[in-house]
């Protein structure tokens, strides 16, 4: 009779211990707890295929520009949790005032002169943001304690968004202008320095190209080859008709004499200057093609300055609605039931532990 009237006893306490904080929790969820009415929008952001493919001309010029991707959407998420977007949203609409309504609850609303992170806290536990990676999707819920606040939130919210999107692009393509316009007076500067260097190099070794003057001394040492030869088949007529020691024979000799002392003149003055000219010949050559490499920079920098006053006039990164911003019909939050099952399944596992722990200490102490 003692240990049954124990175990009642036992069972009474645990009944209490479990029902006393459901029991509340139904009070306040049923009874006090305000009705909170959400709001939701879908969204995403594009490119424009004039932007990609400016944007694709200074890609190869070094600059470093990604596609719009999941990336982007992580940065308008941080932009609509931002401290900065709340104090534009509390000057417009007054979100203090809208989530500190009197006729709510005292644990759901706002509390009275909140500092700047308590408000930041507040507004992200109202205001929550899903990302779909795959879609590319941006899902927003703005909860308020009247529909058409949480409605005029969330536009609210959309509307900077796209601000910024616009902001963001605007800023991109000024910075790829600035970049390009850089990149273009450094070619030229490029262009500036190979001439000056070019024209100190001819004006040093007296020549306009050494690669051109050597191929003239090689073109006049063939002229007089041939000339020479010329005079050989004469020479080889006449010797038909005349005698060698005669006054038509020792004229073409001493032309052709002439001719082979020219040729040696030019092949010693060639010989004399080889290992000079060669030196001279590499010099000018890596001139050369640094002034060929120089003008195609300036081409494809030109080219990419070009395509970006061009892209000026286009919307660079969009925000597109996919689905607007919804005026609630009825309250979905709280889920009263499911709040207060929550806190009879918490407590009663909580409570079942403690006694499992309690059991466990009283066997060891016997």
């Amino acid at each position: 009779m003692n240990k049954f009237i124990k175990k009642l006893g036992a069972n009474g306490v645990f009944a209490t211990l479990l029902f006393v904080p459901v029991i509340i929790s139904a009070f306040y969820y049923f009874i006090i707890a305000s009705d909170i009415y959400v709001s939701e929008s879908e969204f995403s952001i594009y490119k424009s295929q004039d932007s990609i493919a400016q944007l694709d001309g200074l890609s190869s010029l070094g600059l470093n520009i990604d596609s719009v991707s999941n990336k982007d959407l992580l940065i308008v998420k941080e932009f609509i949790l931002s401290k900065s977007l709340i104090k534009t949203l509390q000057s417009e609409i007054d979100l203090k005032k809208i989530y500190s309504h009197s006729n709510v609850d005292s644990y759901s609303r706002l509390k009275n002169n909140p500092n700047n992170d308590e408000f930041l806290k507040y507004y992200m536990e109202m205001v929550t943001i899903g990302i779909n990676r795959d879609a590319s999707l941006i899902t927003l819920q703005t909860k308020a304690f009247k529909p058409e606040e949480a409605l005029l939130i969330n536009q609210k919210i959309i509307f900077h968004a796209e601000k910024f999107i616009n902001e963001l692009s605007a800023r991109i393509k000024e910075d790829s202008l600035r970049q390009a316009q850089k990149i273009l007076k450094e070619v030229e500067q490029e262009i500036f320095n190979n001439k000056e260097k070019t024209s100190k190099f001819r004006q040093k070794n007296k020549m306009f190209d050494p690669t051109m003057e050597l191929q003239s001394s090689f073109e006049f040492i063939g002229a007089l080859q041939s000339t020479k030869a010329g005079l050989i088949a004469d020479r080889s007529q006449s010797q038909s008709t005349f005698k060698n020691n005669s006054f038509e024979i020792k004229n073409k000799n001493k032309s052709i004499a002439n001719i082979d002392r020219e040729i040696e003149k030019t092949k010693r003055v060639l010989l004399k200057k080889d290992e000079d000219e060669r030196d001279v010949l590499e010099k000018f050559e890596f001139l050369k093609l640094e002034g060929e490499f120089a003008m195609k920079k300036y081409e494809l920098a030109l080219f990419s300055l070009e395509e970006t006053y061009r892209s000026m006039k286009t919307q660079g990164k969009y925000l597109v609605q996919i689905e607007n911003p919804t005026l609630p019909d009825s309250a979905i939050e709280p889920r009263r039931m499911n709040e207060v099952l929550t806190v009879f399944f918490i407590t009663f596992i909580g409570l079942s532990l403690a006694g499992l722990i309690l059991s466990g200490i009283k066997d060891h102490m016997i």
